[in-house]
């Protein structure tokens, strides 16, 4: 079908322009001998010259409103950084927001551990805490100078924190003095909590506020998403328009061609040979020029390139995508549009496309990336297409920028994790709720307790069994909430690591599910970060909930090992494993249940990766993570 490209031969653009197409149009009239008179010549002229004019004005209208969309877009995507920075300092603000309340928190759990047990061991935590509090709020304040609303509200964290911290400093002076029953009065006088009520309050609403400013600035985020898919969608309408009106304007030029055509060829009967001769050599150039229309009409950049990888056509869309003209590319390899680190695999990828092509995606499953001539990498889509001409097998390459796609993706993945990072944050909420609400009514009740208790000689028998009943049910009251505390969030996780946690929790499922659990841990594991281990111990915790639950196993194993880049943590059981139609489920993507997507999830925000094995012996959980050796911390 192409059977010269004399385009490509000559070194000419491989599209022509509208100069270029009357220049072959008056040379093929002069090859096919088509002297029909000055009538005909002029016609011919008046055809060319008014195919020119609308074929320059369709260029010029479709260029004008494609940089137009490229501007708006280039504007929105700048947007982006501004709200990126904003968002970031809305999450420091709630981090230290979150910092300060619990070390608050730690100052009063350490004044009720002394005020119940006199061991000053207690009033350590008390100190840190309180040592701690200022260096807080001052990067606080620095954090929200910008925001009048919270400022104010910094002024009356401020003034809550000083009378809160007075009160405990005063209880604890109490105590120290001697004097237990005026501290307990003052603890039972609501005037503690009442303060930290008003210290969650303010926090609340600062949270509040930057939870509203989070929500705008999504909201923005989205519209500038939807602003872009927009302008993508008015470029791709836009060359689907520009296309087809220069099909049109070419049909038309093809229908006034051939009434030229027929009226030649009634008057040059005795050239017929000739005039066959053009005719052939007319066919090959128009389906040339219709080849070359719908590449340079195309929405992607299209490049073609023969067996030895020399590209031979590009399109407009090429010299926008990567950065170079056309006359740059033509004759080169098409390596030089591989980033260098793919460039030594590239040429043994092409020989094997060339020995079986086919239509098919380039690289599936991989993901591919394109290099501009600035040097700058972008992600690419590619579909590769074997074309036949009569000088051999060509391959052509339609290469897209999907650059937004992956943005949406991130966006997508950012979400996620901050709606695991809420759910944490709700088990952490609720565990502070349980144990600084309630724990504060228990200790004021066993101050009582103990305070009448100490009165043996003013008590009637049957009062001073049941004050002591009352005093063992306020104990085992006070563990039951401190249980139902650490399962919701473990402050041993933030506050010493992983393994101590584990183990205390290991101890605790030991004794209410009645399953044995060995837990295998290296000396040397360290602490990880904050992230990677709240990720370890809830998969822990729900694999042996499913244990308990579903599998009917007495016994589990756990093991945890850790190398310079990665953590590995296995859960295996000797239970009657998932049955076929879950593995089933499991292995085609369809309802895997909502734990263990919540395990793949948390998994995948972090990089890892999740393996279930299980047949009627058992099932064993694999769970990878990749953690640099430079982040973990010594213990």
């Amino acid at each position: 079908m192409f059977a010269e490209w004399k385009g490509w031969d000559h070194g000419h653009r491989p599209l022509a322009s509208g100069t270029n197409l009357t220049a072959q149009l008056h040379g093929l009239c002069r090859r096919g001998r088509w002297n029909s008179g000055n009538f005909s010549d002029a016609r011919s002229g008046r055809m060319l010259a008014t195919l020119q004019r609308r074929l320059l004005l369709i260029l010029t209208v479709g260029l004008f409103l494609t940089l137009s969309v490229v501007a708006y877009t280039c504007r929105a995507a700048l947007g982006y950084d501004r709200l990126n920075d904003q968002v970031q300092r809305n999450h420091e603000v709630k981090e230290e927001l979150s910092a300060v309340l619990r070390l608050v928190v730690d100052a009063e759990t350490g004044q009720r551990g002394y005020l119940i047990t006199d061991d000053p061991v207690y009033l350590e935590p008390y100190q840190e805490a309180i040592s701690q509090i200022d260096a807080r709020l001052a990067k606080l304040d620095g954090l929200t100078k910008t925001s009048v609303p919270q400022q104010q509200r910094m002024y009356e964290l401020r003034r809550i924190e000083k009378e809160d911290l007075a009160v405990l400093q005063q209880t604890i002076q109490l105590d120290k003095e001697g004097r237990d029953l005026e501290a307990g009065q003052l603890v039972l006088s609501g005037v503690g909590r009442q303060r930290m009520d008003e210290f969650r309050h303010v926090v609340a609403d600062m949270e509040k506020e930057e939870d509203r400013l989070l929500a705008v600035q999504a909201t923005l985020a989205n519209r500038g998403q939807w602003a872009t898919v927009l302008a993508c969608l008015a470029i791709a309408v836009l060359s689907i328009v520009v296309y087809g009106l220069v099909v049109r304007v070419m049909r038309v030029a093809a229908r006034s061609k051939e009434q030229a055509r027929t009226e030649v060829e009634k008057r040059l009967l005795a050239e017929e040979r000739l005039r066959a001769e053009s005719e052939a050599a007319r066919e090959r150039e128009r389906a040339e020029a219709k080849f070359r229309g719908l590449l340079e009409a195309a929405p992607d950049a299209m490049v073609v390139v023969n067996p030895a990888g020399k590209i031979v056509l590009a399109n407009a869309q090429v010299e926008k995508l990567f950065g170079y003209q056309r006359e740059e590319l033509l004759g080169k390899e098409i390596e030089m549009l591989v980033p260098e680190r793919f460039r030594r695999m590239h040429p043994g990828h092409r020989t094997g496309f060339f020995d079986e092509p086919r239509a098919r995606s380039m690289g599936a499953g991989l993901e591919l990336f394109g290099l501009h001539r600035n040097g700058q990498e972008f992600p690419v889509e590619i579909s590769l297409s074997p074309l036949q001409t009569d000088e051999g097998t060509l391959v052509t390459s339609a290469i897209r920028d999907i650059t937004e796609r992956k943005r949406a993706e991130e966006s997508l993945r950012l979400l996620s994790a901050q709606l695991l990072h809420l759910q944490d944050q709700e088990r952490r909420r609720i565990a502070r709720e349980l144990h600084d609400s309630a724990g504060q009514i228990l200790t004021a009740l066993g101050l009582n307790l103990s305070l009448v208790q100490s009165e043996n000689g003013n008590t009637a028998p049957r009062a001073a069994k049941a004050i002591e009943e009352s005093v063992s049910l306020v104990q085992e009251l006070s563990r039951e909430l401190r249980t139902i505390s650490h399962l919701l969030h473990p402050p041993l996780l933030d506050e010493v690591g992983l393994a101590s946690a584990l183990r205390s929790y290991l101890d605790g499922f030991t004794e209410r599910s009645k399953i044995k659990v060995d837990l295998e841990l290296p000396e040397d594991l360290g602490r990880l970060p904050q992230d990677l281990e709240t990720a370890i111990f809830r998969i822990v915790q729900e694999c042996l909930t499913n244990i308990h639950r579903h599998s009917q196993s007495p016994l589990a194993r756990i093991r945890i090992s850790r190398s310079d880049s990665e953590v590995s943590l296995e859960v295996e059981d000797r239970g009657k494993g998932i049955t076929p139609q879950k593995r089933e489920a499991m292995d085609s993507g369809g309802t895997a249940g909502v734990g263990i997507r919540g395990m793949r999830e948390r998994l995948r925000q972090l990089g890892g990766s999740l393996e279930i094995n299980s047949n009627d012996t058992g099932t064993v959980v694999v769970a990878r993570l990749p953690v640099a050796s430079t982040s973990l911390i010594t213990a």
